[in-house]
């Protein structure tokens, strides 16, 4: 079972692309990985993400983000550990894409 519909993704991207750089907060699993790796974020932390990818179906649309305080080094994370706000102009597709992959990934779980 396929979890991402590729023609979502395509579009998904271009339009992403487009609106680069957008601003995000990272969600808390990914602020506790990059807090045990020295960087100083919380989920309430502004971050940047610079470029999208698609890392295949199991790896999903990933972004290269950075702390847009002392940005430091850039790291490639999963489009679903960014919480993107809602004054964003994607903010609806962004979310609409997070949350059909979350069920995508729990139907294929069970």
């Amino acid at each position: 079972m396929m979890i991402d519909n590729p023609a979502t993704v395509v579009m998904l991207i271009d339009r992403m692309e487009s609106q680069l750089p957008i601003p995000a907060a990272p969600m808390g699993q990914l602020a506790r990985v990059l807090g045990d790796q020295g960087v100083k974020i919380n989920t309430e932390s502004a971050v940047l993400t610079k470029r999208v990818f698609y890392l295949a179906d199991m790896g999903s649309m990933s972004c290269e983000m950075t702390a847009t305080r002392g940005a430091g080094a850039a790291h490639v994370v999963s489009l679903n550990h960014l919480r993107i706000g809602p004054d964003q102009p994607l903010y609806h597709d962004i979310w609409a894409y997070q949350r059909n992959r979350k069920r995508r990934l729990a139907e294929s779980t069970q």
